[in-house]
């Protein structure tokens, strides 16, 4: 039996979030933000379970703003540990 996906909701920018919390806490998708490039853009689609670029477009595009709120969900995830 495969085991629950534990999945958080994380407000940001006045807009409801949601991503994996296990990915959240994943050495491998933070390794991959912050290397950048290709690797940064398929660990955010890991972390918001392939919901990254509808997610950066409510965001206006704003890469600052995906950057803070990828960094919001890796803090509320690890504060669940």
């Amino acid at each position: 039996m495969a085991a629950k996906k534990e999945t958080i909701t994380v407000e940001f920018a006045g807009m409801e979030f949601q991503a994996d919390a296990a990915a959240c806490r994943s050495w491998s998708v933070i390794r991959g933000i912050s290397k950048g490039g290709p690797a940064m853009f398929d660990a955010l689609d890991r972390m918001f379970e392939g919901r990254a670029d509808e997610y950066a477009e409510k965001l206006a595009d704003d890469f600052a703003d995906m950057a803070n709120l990828a960094a919001r969900c890796i803090e509320e995830a690890g504060s669940k540990n």
